[in-house]
């Protein structure tokens, strides 16, 4: 079964849905560094979704979405956009990934545990203080360097295991077609199947309401009391509606994997 690393379109959120399940979902963006000591930049490289699990600013995503930072510290570097304020990440503890997932992988590589834990903490690229995006020749600026002390951040419930036909919800952010920056999106979906990966961590199938691409990970899957029940990371190659999650038992002690 060909699968590859993923995120998915994003349709606009919807009124009925819990603003504070939405609130603890974030944009994280994997930054380079370039220019010299005198003249830093820093250009967006990759974008992934994360999800708190406490206050203090622990979060939940892929390993891969780490992955750069992870392996080249000095040229990488992880930024959160948390609503309109910027925040640097510290990466605690992810599980091994030992291709780029910059990089296309193998159709039919076995899947195996995908998960980081990470942290917000105070902004410390002292040359970056303002995010957005072009738009034509203008700068759209969607968000400001956080200044003071951390804040208490919504974060998600971790909850029971699904089960099949359970109805669920995806959110992240990713890209629209239509759109030139990332917005955040939510998709339902229906647990199919549960099963294990190669390294026996519990998995399940989603069959959701749109099409998986190649793109952003880390995106938490909620049961309809907003829960989080999995951890969105593969999409099925020969499916096109199907997509493949990590159970909750797989990041509800990540660093003791």
């Amino acid at each position: 079964m060909a699968m590859l690393f993923v995120g998915l379109a994003i349709p606009q959120p919807s009124g009925g849905q819990n603003s504070g399940a939405l609130d603890a979902v974030f944009m994280l963006v994997s930054v380079k560094r370039t220019g010299d000591a005198f003249h830093e930049h820093y250009q967006s490289v990759a974008i992934g979704t994360a999800f708190f699990v406490s206050g203090d600013g622990t979060a939940i995503t892929n390993s891969h979405v780490v992955y750069l930072a992870r392996h080249d510290p000095n040229s990488y570097h992880l930024v959160a956009v948390v609503g309109k304020e910027l925040y640097s990440v510290q990466t605690i503890c992810a599980s091994p990934v030992t291709e780029d997932p910059t990089k296309e992988s193998p159709d039919g590589t076995p899947p195996s545990r995908d998960v980081a834990q990470v942290k917000v903490v105070p902004f410390n690229l002292p040359t970056m203080d303002t995010w957005g995006y072009k738009e034509g020749s203008n700068f759209v600026r969607t968000a400001d360097v956080h200044r003071g002390p951390l804040p208490r951040f919504q974060a998600l419930t971790v909850g029971d295991r699904p089960k099949v036909g359970d109805k669920v919800r995806i959110v992240g952010y990713g890209f629209q077609s239509i759109l030139i920056h990332a917005h955040q999106w939510t998709a339902d979906g229906t647990v199919t199947s549960l099963g294990r990966l190669t390294d026996g961590t519990p998995a399940f199938l989603i069959e959701s309401t749109l099409r998986p691409q190649k793109g952003n990970s880390g995106s938490p899957v909620l049961n309809e009391d907003d829960h989080v029940v999995g951890l969105w990371t593969w999409t099925l190659v020969s499916h096109a509606d199907l997509s493949l999650a990590q159970a909750n038992p797989a990041f509800e002690h990540p660093c003791g994997m």
